[in-house]
């Protein structure tokens, strides 16, 4: 009785995230669809590069942590966080020290990625 109440629970948790990652992909494609519209913007100088930049790599982490919603995977999480730390690296207009943190910290993804990567988590991934 337990196991398949476990089991219950865990397609309900699949099909709830499935349902946000529709929704996800709703909203998305609608911001997509408004880039385009800012594009004209950035074109005739009302929208600044920062803006236009910063609103595209936004798109980019959405469609990750879709990707990682449907995927379930460790190397999507990863992903998700590379996106993540490299939007925010490119976007912030702070100092050197925070630059350089954020360098550091996609660094560090990297070597984890590398180099602590479990084959096994890869399999998964195909």
């Amino acid at each position: 009785m337990e196991k398949k109440l476990k089991h219950i629970l865990i397609k309900i948790s699949e099909y709830i995230e499935l349902i946000i990652a529709i929704m996800l992909t709703i909203a998305l494609i609608i911001s997509l669809i408004s880039l385009f519209g800012d594009m004209k913007s950035f074109v005739d100088g009302r929208v600044g590069l920062n803006e236009a930049l910063e609103y595209a790599l936004t798109i980019v982490v959405g469609i990750e942590f879709i990707k990682m919603l449907l995927k379930n995977t460790p190397s999507s999480v990863i992903e998700l966080v590379l996106f993540a730390v490299a939007r925010q690296v490119i976007i912030s207009h702070s100092g050197a020290l925070e630059n350089l943190i954020g360098v550091l910290g996609v660094a560090v993804i990297f070597a984890t990625w590398k180099f602590f990567f479990v084959p096994k988590f890869q399999e998964e991934d195909e």
